[in-house]
């Protein structure tokens, strides 16, 4: 499919938000990879819900076995606060920053006001671990991969178990497999690996993927009550909020949180039309466990264009992971002098920059994210910085376009490439 060749080349898109893209009707938004062309951008045009990755987790608890989706992972829980030098410290094997990226344009964002940006992450300048723990992915796959990991019976217990928390049977199941997909070879795969499971019950279909992702699409889309708005640019923030709320009691069984935390952020087109999302995470347990759960565990609700439900997004992304271990982290400030000295990891050019150097002024927000998508061989944690880019030129008026920043959170006697380099990909 052209569209899936274009959406290919896009960096930190996980391919099984691609698959199903154009056989499935979506909303016209836009995605936060900004193109260097218009051309870039008509590719992304009504993708957007089926690109954005769940980070933005994408990203769980204590135990991230959640009932509803009953995957079993390693325990992302342990918060070990090891100290740099100690015997522990030593043991830890030494990492890599360095991450992939094939993006056609830039990782940047849309906002009228910084404050806009503002999300449901818990991490605070003010309430920081000193160390989280890394995994490494072991459903990675480089740009041109399938990401696989799940066994075949894995994921029919994955597609049972969601169609028992929706009360419906599945009727019919099909594997989609590597060798149907590709037709060369993948180093380590024989290609009879099972990229996805589709099983189709009475109200649609419940597809689970290879890294334990899981997609439910309602054939016949689900009609909200008249007094919420579920739609992408039509709706305030208090009404989103609402929403949220309604859908995680309504599927409930597919998300048993402990306490439901709201995520419903989104930036902005050229053409000043916002990109609304809808998720949902548990926040409960320590700082730690509220981190993980950020980023590893989510469930997201797409809206049509009518404002109907037609799709939901779940599944655990520490499914394929094994922990590496609990690393300590330098702090923000330190992360931000390492940015101002031009030691960052960016796919902004630089002609985007006054001079091509950033400045104080410029830095408009810091948040500590782990990037989840399928091309990170390691989940691990950055510090990702929102930019000013003074020098790139928006299609609205009062429209600021602010560029992505990443800085190893990890401390840098752990990374084999520390002081990390400064370039694109």
């Amino acid at each position: 499919m052209k569209e899936e060749r274009i959406l290919n080349m896009l960096s930190e898109v996980d391919e099984i938000y691609i698959a199903q893209a154009a056989d499935v009707k979506r909303p016209s938004v836009w995605h936060r990879y900004l193109g260097w062309g218009m051309t870039a951008a008509c590719a992304v045009i009504a993708l957007y819900f089926c690109l954005r990755p769940l980070t933005a987790g994408v990203n769980r608890p204590v135990d991230p076995s959640t009932p509803g989706n009953g995957i079993q992972t390693a325990d992302p829980a342990a918060d070990s606060q090891t100290t740099p030098g100690s015997p522990e410290a030593k043991e830890l094997p030494i990492l890599t920053a360095r991450f992939e990226s094939g993006a056609m344009g830039f990782e940047g964002l849309l906002y009228y006001d910084i404050s806009e940006a503002e999300n449901a992450n818990p991490w605070t300048k003010e309430h920081a671990p000193a160390s989280l723990p890394v995994y490494r992915n072991s459903a990675y796959t480089d740009g041109s991969g399938l990401s696989v990991f799940l066994s075949d019976e894995a994921m029919l217990e994955l597609a049972e178990q969601t169609a028992l928390a929706l009360d419906v049977s599945v009727d019919h199941t099909e594997f989609c497999r590597v060798h149907d997909i590709i037709d060369y070879h993948i180093e380590g795969l024989s290609g009879t690996e099972a990229y996805s499971l589709t099983a189709t019950t009475t109200f649609g279909e419940i597809t689970v993927y290879g890294n334990g992702q899981i997609r439910i699409f309602f054939s016949e889309p689900i009609t909200l009550p008249e007094e919420y708005s579920f739609t992408y640019s039509h709706t305030a923030d208090d009404e989103a909020f609402d929403v949220i709320h309604y859908l995680t009691e309504r599927y409930a069984g597919l998300c048993p949180f402990e306490k439901i935390t709201a995520d419903t952020g989104g930036d902005y087109t050229y053409y000043g039309d916002r990109i609304r999302f809808y998720e949902a995470y548990d926040g409960s347990g320590d700082l730690t466990q509220q981190i993980l759960s950020y980023h590893f565990n989510r469930i997201s609700f797409g809206p049509d264009d009518d404002g109907n439900l037609f799709v939901i997004w779940l599944g655990n992304l520490l499914t394929g992971a094994q922990k590496v271990g609990d690393y300590p982290l330098i702090s923000a400030d330190t992360a931000r002098s390492f940015l101002l000295n031009g030691e960052s990891i960016t796919t902004v050019p630089d002609d985007y920059l006054l001079g091509g150097t950033i400045t104080e002024a410029q830095i408009a927000k810091t948040e500590l994210v782990y990037r989840t998508g399928n091309t990170s061989e390691l989940f691990m944690p950055y510090y990702r910085f929102y930019v000013e880019l003074t020098n790139f030129n928006t299609q609205t008026e009062d429209l600021t376009c602010y560029g992505i920043y990443y800085v190893p959170a990890v401390s840098g006697e752990y990374l084999s490439d520390f002081p990390v380099w400064n370039g694109s990909f």
